[in-house]
């Protein structure tokens, strides 16, 4: 598993910490674009594995990455 921040939101530095610490065995990378333009400036938008997850905040998009790699 591979995740994959954008870096044009003012939270992903922030999600990036946080899923380092919750997940340390998956690989966080930060990309200058996801090519998800429009949503990476207003909400949280990550990459798992191909699946786009979106989130408002770093806590919902940590309770959707538990929920994605409890399956």
């Amino acid at each position: 598993m591979k995740l994959k921040l954008c870096a044009n939101n003012r939270l992903t530095v922030e999600a990036a910490k946080r899923v380092g610490k919750e997940f340390p065995r998956l690989p966080v990378h930060i990309a200058s674009c996801l090519r998800k333009c429009g949503p990476c400036r207003e909400m949280l938008v990550a990459v798992l594995d191909g699946e786009t997850i979106r989130a408002s905040d770093v806590e919902e998009l940590l309770h959707r990455l538990r929920q994605t790699v409890a399956r």
